[in-house]
């Protein structure tokens, strides 16, 4: 005869994580705290890792991911990163072997900075593994694009600037006499003396067939061949009003040149504003010597036979530069602003 047990009778697990659950006597509706939570537990892990749900939620654009976090459609997992991107990766994404640019959109991947970039535009900085856009070329020495090189065009406005370059001579110091009388007033409204001095070159000089004036703050550097990059505004005058916008210009020079500079660029040009656009070729005669710069230059647009515009630069700057430079030249528009209120 089988004894009858007294208490309650047990139930034992005796593998894995059975053994951190308590015997729960039979019969028993109460459950028990201990044995719930190791189940939630495991619950939530087994959801986290396996279920559908879990699966669908795939990871967005730059949103970290792992071997448990996919990456969504048309996105990868940056190896190192972690985070989900292009693929192939767009402008600005990181890249790597395997993990390369879109070429249909005409992306490299650049050394470095192991980012995907566009071809470099005019100005931009070029290299190995970030060639310039079509039609352009990276210039040696200064690893900017630019135009390439036309010696036809270059010997004919070369020939050109030594027929016309008196014509133009008592215009040019008469420019040169303004900027040095406006940075010479009084006041620390520099802004409002520039916009002065626009205006009245404009004024001065309109007779002589120059309808835009231009005034960028530049800087320079060269040896043998020099690039220059500037920023400023275009004024032109209709009727009783004046049109401003804002320009970007940028040039290429070859000459015996060496150093740096910091000018102011004084120009008068014939034609629009939207004439300015796009691209000039003349020669300078600029002398700088330790830390003064100043000369002047007559341009030419591609082609034309008179003279487009002259420019008068004024400065200072660390180096030598004594005698005639071929000008390469690149003009971009910007937005249009009010002309009482430009700010260099």
């Amino acid at each position: 005869m089988v004894p009858r047990q007294s208490g309650h009778s047990h139930a034992r697990w005796s593998d894995g994580p059975r053994r951190a659950l308590r015997s729960v006597p039979v019969g028993s509706t109460e459950p028990d705290p201990l044995s719930l939570l190791v189940l939630l537990v495991l619950a939530t892990i087994g959801l986290a890792l396996w279920s559908p749900a879990a699966a669908d939620a795939a990871q967005k654009l730059g949103e970290g991911c792992s071997v448990f976090k996919k990456c969504g459609k048309g996105l990868s997992c940056h190896p190192f990163i972690q985070k989900c991107y292009h693929k192939p990766r767009r402008e600005g994404e990181p890249c790597m072997a395997g993990f390369g640019c879109d070429k249909r959109r005409g992306l490299t991947c650049e050394a470095g900075s192991q980012r995907c970039r566009a071809r470099g535009k005019i100005g931009e900085r070029c290299h190995a593994t970030r060639p310039c856009d079509r039609g352009l070329s990276c210039k040696a020495f200064l690893q900017r694009c630019g135009l390439p090189d036309n010696g036809r065009e270059k010997d004919r406005v070369t020939r050109a600037y030594r027929a016309q370059s008196r014509k133009y001579d008592r215009t040019h110091k008469s420019m040169a006499a303004d900027m040095k009388a406006a940075g010479e007033q009084p006041g620390r409204d520099h802004d409002a003396r520039r916009r002065r001095l626009m205006r009245d070159t404009l004024e001065k000089h309109r007779g002589e067939g120059f309808t835009t004036v231009t005034l960028l703050g530049a800087v320079s550097g060269s040896f043998i061949a020099g690039y220059g990059h500037g920023r400023g505004y275009a004024m032109s005058q209709k009727g009783r009003d004046y049109a401003c916008r804002a320009v970007v210009g940028h040039s290429f020079t070859a000459g015996a040149a060496v150093g740096v500079s910091g000018v102011e660029e004084l120009g008068l040009w014939k034609g629009s504003i939207g004439d300015l656009a796009g691209e000039t070729n003349g020669v300078q005669g600029t002398f700088s010597l330790l830390v003064l710069t100043f000369g002047g230059g007559i341009h030419w647009s591609v082609g034309a036979k008179d003279p487009t515009g002259i420019t008068t630069v004024s400065g200072g700057g660390l180096g030598l530069d004594i005698g005639t430079e071929y000008v390469h030249g690149w003009t971009i528009l910007g937005d249009s602003k009010n002309c009482n209120a430009l700010k260099w």
